[in-house]
């Protein structure tokens, strides 16, 4: 955020503001300040805090006894001189280190009023998303349950085709926290959109406000080595936060003989054989 910072003198103000964490013996200052600032009900002031930063200071003001006498160059301290009448302005930043609310103070030291502080409060927290009701981790999972009525082009006597396995699913995803997020990228076991029979169909970037929600749609083709297939998908946001879930796919075990003779033959197959074969023949 911005704070406006303006000069109603007419002669120049030296102003040097930063945290009170950076002041001498600053529980000892906070005592004092009730007889003169009516801090309210804001008297759980953090005196270590460092989470709200000022800009970083960028020259070094001077000045001589008369006026605002300012050190050396200092993160976390913002310097600037104030001409009779102008305003400008410093950004403020809040960095949280928890999910805690936190109340401080920013000293304003100048050579006007000599001492000011600006009371400021955060509330930290963190990008928190649901797939299908359900939070990340390995707790649940995303289930995919082929059944035996999908593979019934397994059980023909005349298996002229391809079984149709492809098994579709439509998850909500719901941003549950106070922030909103920018989905980046989906990934699954760590490779881009798709791998292992797995495939994010809306694989590109989205965004989600508070309690906002968008449909997610997965694939899962079996190749039928394996009656249970479990994998991660991965939901990474713009400032690198990652959600886990699991994708959990089961077929029917008694199957998979059946439907893995149906698959059609790799191209690359007959010239391997072929090529096989001439080694072999020359070799004997």
């Amino acid at each position: 955020m911005e704070v406006v910072l303006e000069n109603p003198a007419d002669v120049p103000v030296y102003v040097q503001i930063f945290p009170l964490a950076l002041y001498p013996n600053p529980s000892v200052f906070v005592g004092k300040l009730g007889d003169r600032f009516p801090l309210g009900k804001l008297s759980n002031i953090d005196t270590k805090s460092l989470e709200f930063q000022v800009n970083r200071n960028l020259f070094s003001v001077k000045k001589g006894s008369s006026g605002f006498v300012d050190g050396s160059t200092r993160p976390l301290v913002y310097n600037v001189v104030l001409q009779p009448g102008e305003v400008t302005s410093f950004s403020l930043r809040f960095t949280p280190s928890s999910n805690n609310s936190v109340s401080s103070l920013l000293i304003v030291r100048n050579n006007l009023t000599v001492l000011d502080v600006i009371v400021v409060h955060g509330q930290g927290t963190t990008g928190s998303l649901q797939v299908a009701g359900t939070p990340p981790g390995p707790g649940t999972s995303l289930l995919f349950q082929v059944t035996e009525a999908s593979l019934k082009d397994c059980t023909q006597k005349i298996k002229s085709k391809e079984p149709k396995s492809t098994l579709r699913r439509t998850f909500r995803v719901e941003n549950t926290g106070l922030l909103p997020l920018y989905i980046r990228s989906a990934e699954i076991n760590g490779q881009p959109c798709q791998g292992y029979g797995f495939k994010v169909l809306n694989c590109q970037q989205f965004a989600l406000k508070p309690n906002a929600s968008e449909d997610l749609v997965i694939l899962f083709t079996p190749d039928f080595t394996s009656s249970r297939v479990i994998r991660e998908l991965k939901l990474v946001t713009e400032g690198g936060s990652e959600f886990v879930f699991v994708l959990n796919a089961s077929l029917p075990f008694h199957m998979l003989a059946s439907c893995t003779e149906t698959l059609p033959r790799p191209s690359w197959e007959l010239e391997l054989y072929v090529i096989i074969s001439l080694v072999m023949r020359y070799a004997m």
